[in-house]
């Protein structure tokens, strides 16, 4: 049942306190008596009463929206961010400390944050909630342990993995210390998000409610907080949402839905943000004040302490190596080296959660597997230079590898098919197995070196998929038979990929975002040739899930008991519901015939038009090769950014270099259209699009770009450092085509939409820099900001730009077109026979 609190006002912690409605009697010394009946904040899905989170209805809402997602001018590590309201009057300024990153909060729902690499905190009566995902979402780690808190409502649930996409947050180094979130010195500010049951309220206290729980997240500003409870509680009155002064520039109300949410506070004497607790009741929809357990440091040192295994030292002494035994049936283990043996315990049947971590030190260490070994939730972390292997082909599975700072550890066991090696920490993993590795690997900070070594029939294969996440890691590739490229994916803020000298052919590049980077670290010169046009029998059938979700696009299999027949569907939306019965299209599914084939060259000719998108960076000693079929006209759009000291060569089709609109947070139309029609005409329906000002200035360096039969256009926002060699090519410079994602933000699957976006700004021009040379009919068109030569043979240029700056130029049967409103100097010798 729902717990029923009043929240009366204490003069000793000067501020709200939660008392119990079933208590007998109501004493209070006070003269003020403030009494309101306060709800744990979790609806119906978690077992309680449904309730709202609320803010106020003179701001934009899209302001709250960025906030929570970090997104738009949210962006972790900015600074002075001015707030205005929707008449535009000015509000106030986050500038008591830089934008914090939210990214340690669980991404869906906001329940959670990671405060340990495989420990998330929250409040002990969510008990509905069984995983948690963070970034752009396209992971997910389950429970294994609550850890409920005996005599308070936190918890510091257990994962079955270390996760690799995100770094743990930092936590409150005063844990329960009454009064101490009123050192306004020392916590001047303090952030929260959530994704309560959305409400706006007005200056009557009216509400209107806009969604309900964990639909999206929000975020905004809390005033300082009082303690109760010994410390181990802090409130404030963040219900009074039009109160700047003492609620900050971005007031938000937390309730049902928002349990467990973050609290964050920044400390000055650490000089950065601390989860200082998390949410656990309020004062009902509209109320007044919010309560929050803090987090309680002895506890979950307790509860990190209680899942590890004694440490593991490796004594030179005894001689021989750490011989590690394992029985899958009991789930118990030991290492023994000499007459020293260590215990070790693994997974007991389904159990993960009885998987305890091992902590191995002593110089140059040896571990030898004599069996496989399913650690369940266990994890590896490694202090001092290791080598683990087997003779028998012995497999290890766990939560992951942590590899300490300075650190190198060589790794000679292979995983098992269907299961992740998770890698973390700042030291080096090299990956040093025999023949075809099943395993994938998930990497998340430091270094792996991929370095398989072949088996008696020549196969290699260091992981069957190779995820890069966080923006920390590397991976390098010691020859070109280490893995598939397109088994490689960029997830949430990427990391590198580091070729090493090795000439790769990559049919996609699945890159979420702009921290994708593929490079070559090395004096050899890799070649990395694109083919990324989709083949239709390589068209993926999909079938249903109880998930609901999916990529628009996709290709569905239906086998219809009803007609009989065999029906193929491709989904529009990332989400949907059973398929249509009676072969036809709703707003979900488009029906696409009965025919297996048909259907799969639809999807490919369709995506093979709508063009290809990196979002990454390319760099280093790199030649890029992108020859296209005659007659195909699709684009390949650069948004992200390159410095290559080799050539890019574009044949056919076109290439787009162009900047990236700021990512912004969305909603449907529908709550769209609610808030306009309140006069909030703020909220976006999609990530970005081609009407926004704000767009980031991206860089594209190469020694030469190659184009035949290309139409290139350098767009908005970018700016381009090379000599470009126009065979029978269009070369656009400042072109006001531009693309965008409809699916950025959100993983490595894109959708191109492309647009014109002009740019009015001076700063917002794209920018060239170096010479062009144009042969066989081909044209230049100057739009932009122009600074270089131009050797042109029977082509035309045409000059519209008012900021061109021309070097050494000469024109051989050229046309040469001033428009009207250009401004070109000739800074160097122009010659033209025209």
């Amino acid at each position: 049942m729902n717990r029923i609190y009043s929240l009366r006002y204490s003069a000793v912690a000067r501020g709200f306190i939660a008392v119990s409605e079933f208590a007998r009697k109501c004493v209070h010394k006070s003269v003020r008596r403030l009494c309101f009946p306060v709800l744990l904040l979790i609806p119906v899905l978690f077992s309680a009463g449904s309730l709202a989170g609320t803010v106020n209805n003179e701001l934009g809402y899209q302001l709250f929206r960025d906030f929570a997602e970090n997104k738009g001018m949210f962006r972790p590590g900015a600074t002075n961010i001015a707030i205005y309201n929707k008449q535009g009057e000015f509000v106030g300024t986050l500038d008591k400390a830089a934008m914090p990153d939210f990214s340690a909060v669980d991404s869906e729902i906001g329940v959670a944050t990671l405060i340990n690499p495989q420990y998330i905190a929250s409040v002990k009566h969510n008990g509905g909630y069984t995983n948690v995902s963070f970034g752009d979402g396209e992971n997910r780690y389950n429970i294994v342990d609550r850890n409920n808190a005996p005599s308070l409502d936190f918890h510091a649930p257990r994962l079955d993995k270390l996760v690799t996409e995100v770094a743990p947050t930092a936590v409150t180094a005063q844990g329960a210390v009454a009064g101490a979130y009123l050192d306004k010195e020392r916590y001047p500010v303090f952030y929260r998000l959530g994704s309560g049951t959305q409400y706006i309220k007005d200056s009557n206290g009216q509400l209107t409610k806009m969604g309900g729980a964990y639909s999206w997240l929000t975020g905004g500003t809390v005033g300082s907080l009082s303690s109760y409870q010994n410390g181990e509680m802090i409130s404030t009155s963040s219900g009074l949402v039009f109160d700047y002064k003492l609620n900050g520039a971005m007031p938000i109300y937390g309730e049902a839905g928002d349990s467990g949410s973050p609290l964050f506070a920044f400390d000055t004497v650490q000089n950065k943000w601390v989860l200082v607790g998390v949410l656990t009741a309020g004062n009902g929809a509209g109320g007044r004040g919010n309560n929050w357990a803090v987090i309680p440091l002895d506890f979950i040192g307790q509860k990190f302490n209680e899942d590890n295994d004694a440490p593991v030292t490796f004594r030179t002494s005894e001689g021989g190596a750490l011989e590690w035994s394992f029985n899958s049936s009991t789930g118990a283990g030991a290492l023994t080296q000499g007459t020293t043996t260590y215990a070790m315990h693994g997974q007991q049947g389904n159990d993960l959660n009885a998987g305890k971590n091992l902590i191995f030190q002593g110089q140059n260490g040896q571990i030898n597997l004599k069996d496989s070994v399913s650690q369940g939730a266990g994890s590896l972390t490694f202090r001092d230079n290791y080598t683990v292997t087997t003779s028998n082909g012995s497999t290890w599975t766990g939560a992951g590898i942590v590899v300490d700072n300075g650190v190198s550890v060589n790794w000679q066991v292979n995983g098992v098919k269907g299961d992740n090696l998770h890698k973390i920490g700042e030291g080096t993993l090299t990956v040093q197995g025999t023949g075809i590795n099943e395993g994938g690997l998930k990497v998340g900070d430091g270094k792996v070196v991929l370095n398989q070594q072949a088996d008696n029939k020549g196969q290699v294969q260091a992981f069957s998929s190779v995820n890069i996440a966080s923006g920390r890691p590397t991976v390098v590739l010691t020859d070109e038979r280490q893995v598939n490229p397109d088994t490689v994916s960029w997830g949430y803020r990427g990391g590198t990929l580091d070729v090493n000298g090795n000439s790769l052919t990559f049919h996609q590049l699945k890159a979420a975002d702009y921290g994708a980077v593929l490079a070559n670290n090395v004096d050899k010169r890799a070649t990395i040739t694109l083919d990324y046009a989709l083949r239709a029998d390589k068209v993926a059938l999909n079938g249903w899930s109880e998930s609901g979700k999916g990529t628009a696009g996709n290709l569905y299999k239906y086998n219809n008991p009803y007609t009989n027949t065999t029906d193929y569907f491709i989904l529009k939306q990332s989400t949907y519901g059973y398929f249509p019965t009676d072969q036809s299209s709703n707003a979900t599914w488009e029906f696409v015939g009965h025919s297996q084939g048909d259907a799969q060259k639809l999807v490919a000719d369709r995506f093979n038009t709508a063009g290809y998108l990196f979002h990454g960076q390319l760099k280093g000693n790199l030649n890029v090769d992108n020859r296209l079929p005659e007659g195909v006209t699709s684009a390949l759009v650069m948004d992200g950014a390159a410095d290559i000291s080799g050539t890019f060569t574009q044949e056919n089709g076109r290439l787009t270099l162009q900047g990236h609109p700021v990512i912004h947070a969305y909603n449907t139309q529908s709550v769209a259209d609610k808030l306009a029609a309140s006069g909030d005409h703020s909220v976006l329906t999609q990530p970005t699009s081609f009407s926004q000002e704000d767009w980031e200035n991206r860089s594209f360096t190469f020694d030469r770009l190659s184009l035949k039969n290309t139409d290139f256009g350098l767009g908005r926002n970018a700016t381009l450092n090379t000599t470009i060699q126009a065979d029978n090519s269009s070369v656009t410079l400042g072109d006001s085509r531009v693309f965008i994602d409809k699916n950025d933000g959100q993983g490595t699957a894109f959708t191109l939409e492309e647009g014109t976006s002009v740019a009015t700004k001076d700063a917002d021009k794209s920018v060239f820099n170096g010479t062009v040379n144009l042969d066989n009919q081909s044209v230049l068109n100057i739009n932009d900001i122009f600074n270089g030569g131009i050797q042109a043979n029977n082509s035309t240029v045409n000059i519209s730009s008012d900021s061109a700056v021309l070097g050494n130029s000469t024109l051989t049967s050229t046309a040469l077109n001033l428009n009207k409103g250009a401004n070109a100097l000739a800074s160097q010798s122009f010659v033209s026979d025209g």
